[in-house]
């Protein structure tokens, strides 16, 4: 049972999925997918699911409350979590599913490059689909790669994306950025780089004789 979480739209790769769990059930694999999350913006499912020729394979879960998404993390075999924007919630997403202990496949992205090779198996997208099939067919045959990759992913998400860890990194970055000089913008920059975009509301707030901007109020403003 292969599973991927989150709203199912394109960047998650869902076309390649199936292809893969398709090429997996022809060569005599006993495969299934399970799509969590809501699937009203991809209206094509069940028709690229009857191509692949596993349209019987392929359960959609629609929208899933957040407490019981752990039932479903422990329902699968393996995880598959691609996106295809630098996220931070994305990115974290493929660490999530390692809480349970699950082995996950990830899309070998530039915002991705911090989580190990031990922690997940790779894809690159220039050969998406040869690369998914030889990973998820990995997955289906060998016991032990899977055993591997959970317990290491688990391991992972132990020491670097608990939500304590979170929060200290969060805390020691404010510090740091607190300690630092406002640096001054350069003159070559957009301006969607370096405008607030709160002019508006300085000049209502004038209207009123009222300043919004601390600078201009001063120490008693």
């Amino acid at each position: 049972m292969f599973g991927a979480f989150g709203k199912i739209t394109s960047e998650k790769r869902i076309g390649p999925i199936l292809r893969a769990v398709g090429a997996l059930v022809r060569e005599g694999i006993d495969a299934r997918l399970l799509l969590v999350g809501d699937a009203s913006d991809y209206p094509s499912l069940p028709h690229e699911s009857a191509a692949a020729g596993i349209a019987d394979r392929v359960h959609v879960t629609g929208f899933v409350q957040k407490q019981t998404i752990g039932g479903y993390l422990a329902a699968a075999d393996a995880c598959l979590c691609f996106a295809g924007r630098p996220r931070t919630k994305r990115r974290r997403r493929g660490c999530n599913v390692s809480r349970p202990a699950r082995p996950t496949v990830i899309s070998d992205l530039a915002h991705t490059v911090d989580i190990p090779e031990r922690v997940a198996i790779r894809i690159d997208l220039l050969d998406e689909d040869e690369a998914l099939h030889r990973a998820m067919r990995r997955l289906a045959e060998d016991g032990r790669l899977r055993e591997d990759l959970s317990r290491a992913g688990h391991a992972y998400w132990a020491a670097h994306h608990t939500m304590d860890v979170m929060a200290d990194d969060y805390r020691r970055i404010i510090r740091a950025a607190a300690a630092r000089p406002v640096p001054a913008p350069a003159a070559d920059l957009p301006p969607h780089f370096t405008k607030d975009y709160s002019e508006l509301a300085r000049t209502i707030a004038r209207r009123f004789g009222v300043s919004i901007d601390v600078l201009e109020a001063g120490p008693e403003g």
